[in-house]
């Protein structure tokens, strides 16, 4: 994978490589931790639910390497069924082979910066137990337990809370800008 990185926000035509992605983080997972097979054949089957809406609302990112490959996913929602000033980080993914590179912790930052610009205050995260540790380092605290239910199984869920930083330190979480002004190409790079 090259070391240029490029995140921007997702296009429909994105889908299949997004899906791509997100299969292959949930096919790292090993079988027990924390989910058995079941649950991982069926979270494998559809990862992510919603993930046209939010690539129209402008809400979903991807990672892009120098290559053009998707390495990473990640979105939000605004989520008032959770209380005001609450967004839902969504669907955050990294590919296997780029973990430990820090695209989990870049295009999150990306995600948590345009929901603060969109005067979001705390950022709400339905966390599989395998990334408990990961949103834990990012500042993340654990606030509930849950329980999605998808058509084969139920997954159980930490919700895990952030509050997003003020406008004034937005450069303190993600200072880039993208150099590249074509409008396929848009996006920060990293």
């Amino acid at each position: 994978m090259s070391e240029s990185l490029l995140i921007r926000p997702a296009k429909i035509s994105d889908r299949e490589a997004i899906l791509a992605c997100q299969r292959a983080a949930i096919a790292a997972i090993p079988v027990g931790y924390p989910y058995d097979a079941a649950i991982l054949q069926a979270w494998h089957k559809r990862p992510t639910r919603g993930v046209e809406a939010l690539i129209a609302a402008s809400r979903y990112f991807v990672a892009e390497n120098g290559d053009g490959e998707i390495v990473a996913t990640a979105g939000w929602a605004p989520a008032p069924e959770h209380g005001e000033g609450i967004a839902l980080l969504r669907s955050v993914f990294a590919h296997p082979q780029a973990h430990g590179l820090g695209l989990g912790r870049t295009i999150v930052a990306a995600v948590e910066l345009a929901a603060r610009r969109a005067n979001f205050r705390t950022m709400r995260v339905a966390s599989a137990f395998s990334s408990v540790a990961f949103y834990r380092r990012l500042g993340y605290r654990v606030h509930d337990a849950a329980r999605v239910d998808t058509a084969d199984s139920s997954i159980d869920l930490l919700l895990m809370d952030k509050r997003l930083a003020s406008r004034h330190s937005e450069a303190a979480i993600f200072c880039a800008a993208s150099n590249d002004n074509r409008p396929d190409r848009a996006g920060l790079r990293v």
